[in-house]
């Protein structure tokens, strides 16, 4: 482990501690809505809803197949490299979504119901096909997902994962940049997940562009907010903002809801 590693890895041993230091637990919450995540949508619970997501996980744990990456984002490990060759079993060990993160945005999806959502960052698709579980169980085949990748072999990979669980996902090969650019003025979205370069600009600038999306009621979650320095500064402008009426720092994700009518609060969650 080299020293930007090290320098890393105690950065967010700090941040977990101080975190778990100023979080509440559902002891200490008076809002109803967020009473109510914290204490039926967030905790973990057993369910057979990815049984057949982990059997694809298991089989690409077990392939030697060489996949070359294009990486648009902040870099795999915050190593940036354009182009990176791995194993399809180290990147589902090392990037892949895993079953109790993905079993989470399942129960965030089922709770929300998004009718149109939206998706940066597909990777091999283990997040979009638990999210896509979810809009299926509530809506069959009517809802609306975007799942936008800039890496083609990880796309080709995703689209393989969600054919074979028979997922209704509209999966797109672009640039995140790309994609949002070309949004038209009246296309909003119920709900959204960004999980894809990990930079201050990047972030804050996807958030700018999203803000302008959004329905009534509608919210953003972004992965990996303690990821670095960078995403926690970006983090921290984007509860700031005066659309933002509710943030929830969960450590692992953090969410940011719309809503004219409410009073503006933060709370770091202890689940």
């Amino acid at each position: 482990m080299n020293y930007l590693k090290i320098k890393l890895f105690v950065w967010r041993a700090l941040q977990f501690i101080k975190f778990f230091w100023f979080s509440k637990s559902k002891w200490r919450i008076h809002s109803p809505f967020v009473y109510h995540l914290i204490t039926t949508v967030l905790p973990k619970q057993k369910s057979s809803i990815g049984e057949k997501i982990e059997i694809k996980r298991l089989e690409y744990i077990k392939s030697y197949e060489i996949i070359e990456i294009q990486d648009f984002g902040a870099g795999y490990d915050n190593c940036k490299k354009f182009f990176i060759q791995k194993k399809l079993s180290k990147i589902t060990l090392s990037s892949a979504r895993k079953k109790k993160e993905g079993e989470l945005l399942y129960r965030i999806i089922k709770y929300h119901k998004p009718k149109r959502f939206l998706e940066l960052g597909t990777n091999l698709g283990f997040s979009t096909a638990y999210i896509a579980t979810a809009l299926s169980e509530i809506y069959n085949s009517d809802y609306e997902f975007i799942s936008i990748e800039g890496s083609l072999n990880l796309h080709i990979k995703a689209i393989d994962l969600l054919s074979n669980l028979n997922l209704k996902v509209n999966l797109i090969n672009d640039t995140f940049d790309n994609v949002l650019n070309h949004l038209s003025y009246n296309e909003n979205f119920d709900g959204v997940f960004i999980d894809g370069n990990h930079t201050y600009d990047a972030t804050v600038r996807y958030f700018e562009v999203l803000k302008k999306h959004i329905n009534p009621q509608g919210f953003i979650i972004f992965d990996d907010i303690y990821w670095n320095s960078s995403m926690l500064r970006a983090w921290k402008y984007i509860i700031k903002d005066e659309k933002v009426t509710l943030s929830l720092d969960l450590y692992n994700l953090g969410i940011v809801y719309f809503n004219r009518n409410q009073v503006k609060e933060h709370f770091r969650l202890w689940y």
